[in-house]
């Protein structure tokens, strides 16, 4: 294994309609990966194709019990695959219904090799019109393997993407979002945009944050109208139940809550009273230092 590039892990549950093409979109890959699923007690064909892919070198391992689907269960089933990873200059997380091009995983790092990226992804094909200053998310994201080790085993909650990202800039890693397609087989759902809201809350996000974030979807087509709402709806769900929240604020709390406040009173300043607005940025100030 010591010619392997890069390892993809993939956590995968009833994915018999679409893990082949995924599977086959990585196995053409122009360099060498090993490929890790964990199969999430999938009561489809699932198992059936992993045993068949097991021919071409492709390892899983079985979750033991069939539990409630759960966006949170993503982590869960990547830390599982800790244990059996090889050491490899890179890593990516991949979802069961992706498709890559053959050249992804190169033209990728080697545009993090250039640009000194530790974390970092394409584009789908369904989000050509987003901006490149993105951050790095969803499947097809790579990491460095100084940064993989630093960055895992995932919090093993709704908010692991973003957390990750969070710990990445507090290492001063930089992130890198590049022009290179990937395609998602399944559309998004409302109940996928859903658990961004409940992200959104269990990360510390102001609410007024969430609303204008929801506005900006609908205005750029990023999700259809009722999804982008869906945002909104589920972290008012989670400001009602009020779980517990990542600790991400020992990583980078001043500069998360500051920069996206400043969003706020960007959209804010223009109609609102001026007294109005310097009390919002105190108690904006003050909420920052006092959430945690």
């Amino acid at each position: 294994m010591s010619n392997l590039f890069c390892t993809v892990v993939i956590p995968c549950r009833d994915g018999e309609k679409t893990l082949p093409q995924t599977l086959d979109s990585l196995l053409a890959q122009t360099v060498p990966i090993q490929i890790l699923v964990a199969n999430d007690a999938s009561i489809d064909a699932t198992p059936r194709i992993l045993k068949e892919y097991a021919k071409q070198g492709v390892i899983s391992i079985n979750y033991p019990t069939r539990e409630p689907r759960n966006y949170a269960r993503v982590p869960v089933l990547l830390n599982m695959l800790k244990p059996i990873e090889p050491d490899t200059p890179y890593y990516m997380v991949s979802g069961d219904d992706t498709v890559f091009p053959p050249d992804y995983i190169k033209r990728i790092t080697e545009n993090m090799e250039q640009h000194g990226a530790s974390v970092a992804s394409g584009v789908s094909i369904q989000y050509k019109h987003r901006t490149t200053k993105a951050p790095p998310g969803g499947s097809g994201r790579v990491f460095t393997k100084e940064a993989w080790k630093n960055l895992t085993p995932f919090y093993p909650n709704i908010a692991w993407e973003s957390g990750a990202l969070y710990k990445a800039r507090s290492f001063g890693y930089t992130l890198g979002f590049y022009d290179v397609e990937k395609s998602h087989i399944n559309p998004q759902t409302a109940d996928s945009t859903w658990t961004f809201g409940h992200a959104a809350y269990l990360l510390g996000t102001p609410l007024s944050y969430t609303f204008i974030r929801v506005i900006k979807s609908i205005k750029r087509h990023d999700h259809p109208t009722w999804s982008a709402i869906c945002i909104l709806l589920g972290q008012l769900e989670y400001e009602i139940k009020r779980p517990q929240r990542v600790d991400i604020w020992r990583y980078d709390r001043e500069n998360k809550y500051l920069q996206r406040n400043r969003v706020v009173l960007r959209v804010l300043t223009g109609w609102m009273p001026l007294g109005i607005k310097d009390w919002i940025r105190k108690s904006m100030k003050r909420r920052t230092k006092n959430e945690y």
